[in-house]
């Protein structure tokens, strides 16, 4: 009897361990799930393209709030607040940063992109203009430049621009969807 009930009670302590092992087990991040998660700009940039507007904007705000003040982020941020119909709020705050940096490249860009989003493409070229000679690396500035010229049916210097926006970024796809479609609106297949 001695024995039973010596298993009796260590089999509950047993079981509690077994299975708080196995819970931690699945509850804790491995070093292969952490090999997928993405890099807050890209989650951003996905999380915008599903239009999820809201988790984008917290994302990029966080980012530009702790100084990330790079173009990337800068065009999430309005793309983001374009999503969320407070395209003024996005204009205060990059007018605010402006007056304190009136070279920042890449807050110029987003004051750029903003106003070719309110469709005011005279002035949104005047930004984007002034955020490249600030930054000649500046591709986003190039390849919104490229668009604006693409509109007016300038195909020769929207190619030219986004040749540019390349050189600064070949790794940003929409400045090759950008090529295809002007490159199609030529008649050229390359």
């Amino acid at each position: 009897m001695k024995s039973f009930a010596r298993t009796t009670t260590g089999l509950p302590v047993f079981l509690f361990l077994v299975l708080f092992g196995w819970s931690t087990a699945f509850s804790q991040p491995t070093h292969e799930s952490q090999e997928f998660m993405l890099p807050p700009d890209q989650m951003g940039e996905t999380l915008l393209q599903m239009g999820q507007y809201e988790p984008a904007h917290a994302i990029y705000s966080k980012l530009y709030e702790t100084g990330s003040e790079g173009p990337y982020v800068i065009r999430g941020l309005v793309k983001s607040l374009a999503g969320l119909k407070k395209l003024d709020k996005a204009r205060e705050q990059l007018e605010a940063y402006l007056q304190k940096k009136p070279n920042s490249s890449a807050v110029l860009y987003g004051l750029g992109l903003l106003h070719y989003m309110e469709s005011d493409a005279e002035k949104a070229e005047s930004y984007l203009i002034r955020a490249i000679e600030q930054n000649k690396t500046n591709a986003p500035a190039y390849n919104t430049l490229a668009v604006i010229l693409f509109d007016k049916k300038q195909y020769k210097e929207a190619i030219e621009q986004l040749q540019k926006a390349l050189a600064a970024n070949p790794a940003d796809l929409l400045i090759y969807h950008n090529l295809w479609r002007t490159y199609g609106e030529m008649g050229q297949s390359s």
